[in-house]
């Protein structure tokens, strides 16, 4: 199946690209797939302090999102992943599609 894919980190670029990419997945009659990648050792240290593996505004985030996509791209088939691992190497082995969006981090610093 050809699928939208669309890295997300909770950021405002990224839930810009998240938009961008839902667009695309309106437009085309595709599966919109988010993915949100943790590093291994963030998603260890949370659960040794017995944590969540997403914060409280990670959820809220990813809550905001879900609610803006579906208001402005009814159509779209979105599904949210969560994943562990090299960000990078998640998101290409994920993107068995004909399109991966990656947004910017922001401005160089």
């Amino acid at each position: 199946m050809v699928r939208v894919v669309v890295g997300w980190s909770g950021s405002p670029h990224s839930a810009a690209a998240v938009m961008w990419a839902a667009r695309v997945a309106e437009r085309t009659g595709r599966e919109l797939i988010v993915v949100h990648v943790t590093h291994p050792s963030t998603r260890r240290l949370r659960r040794h302090a017995g944590l969540s593996p997403l914060s409280r505004t990670q959820q809220r985030a990813e809550h905001a999102l879900r609610r803006d996509v579906r208001r402005r791209f009814r159509r779209v088939r979105m599904t949210i992943l969560h994943e562990v691992g090299d960000t990078a190497t998640v998101l290409v082995g994920i993107a068995r599609a004909s399109l991966l969006v990656i947004g910017s981090a922001g401005p160089a610093r």
